[in-house]
């Protein structure tokens, strides 16, 4: 048996297309990414929908390589989505403050490997609190300031451990509150960080941030819900097939964790 016909228990064979088969018209193949793509949605997409685009794949000539060409820039936009360390520890805030206060000032790619091995070392908040100040600042020592960060992760950590994070139900909905603004070092970008990544689902419509990892991040989700949005001037309108062109170039050239 050769190497290519062998099967395994763990995997799926390879899928090998038809190719004694007639080859497939530009309309079918729209057709089956449209199932491929509606199937993988959640919540799947309603029926109606998937069915005006059936319509117009079958009755508007040109529709169908409109469609693929609309779909393959939207996947690519989608493939360039900012990742930031903030979204890693969404569920964490105590995780959040301690790695935007490390990346204050300080590149992702320096301030990230030495977040995990600070939060591999201290575990939680409550050892954090009682860390040894001469110990903590030999740790961040590579990324500068490391008294001044020492000072703040040790205070940040103590209140974390003897306050609490406000639930957003407990306080008015003031747009520059919230339920971690009372800690140390909650400075505009750990605010706008929180409102973000931990706010709820819609509360990053409204942050108008200043980091520029942050800019890239929410001008990536507004452009994913089809809508141009500015730093300055915030929502903009519709984006255009030139703004994602030139969004999805900017945002892999001044991806800093690209490989240089």
């Amino acid at each position: 048996m050769s190497v290519s016909e062998r099967s395994s228990t763990f995997f799926p064979p390879p899928y090998r297309p038809d190719l004694d088969g007639p080859p497939l018209s530009i309309l079918d193949i729209a057709k089956q990414k449209l199932l491929s793509v509606t199937q993988d949605c959640s919540p799947p997409d309603p029926a109606i929908h998937i069915q005006e685009h059936l319509n117009l794949l079958t009755d508007s000539p040109g529709y169908a390589a409109f469609f693929l060409t609309s779909l393959e820039r939207y996947e690519r936009l989608l493939n360039a989505k900012p990742v930031l360390i903030q979204e890693r520890v969404a569920d964490d805030p105590w995780k959040l403050l301690v790695a935007v206060t490390l990346l204050n000032k300080t590149s992702g790619r320096s301030a990230v490997p030495i977040f995990w091995t600070l939060i591999n070392r201290w575990l939680t908040p409550e050892s954090l609190a009682k860390a040894d100040p001469a110990e903590l600042r030999d740790h961040i020592r590579p990324l500068g300031l490391q008294s001044i960060r020492a000072r703040r992760l040790i205070a940040l950590s103590a209140a974390y451990t003897y306050s609490c994070v406000y639930d957003d139900d407990d306080h008015d909905h003031d747009h520059d509150h919230t339920p971690i603004s009372h800690l140390p070092g909650s400075g505009p970008y750990a605010l706008d960080s929180y409102r973000i990544y931990c706010g709820g689902p819609d509360a990053w419509r409204t942050v108008m941030p200043r980091d520029k990892e942050l800019i890239r991040f929410i001008k990536w989700r507004w452009a994913a819900h089809g809508v141009q949005w500015s730093p300055t001037f915030g929502v903009m309108g519709p984006a255009s097939e030139t703004y994602i062109e030139q969004l999805i170039h900017e945002l892999v050239a001044l991806d800093p964790y690209a490989p240089r």
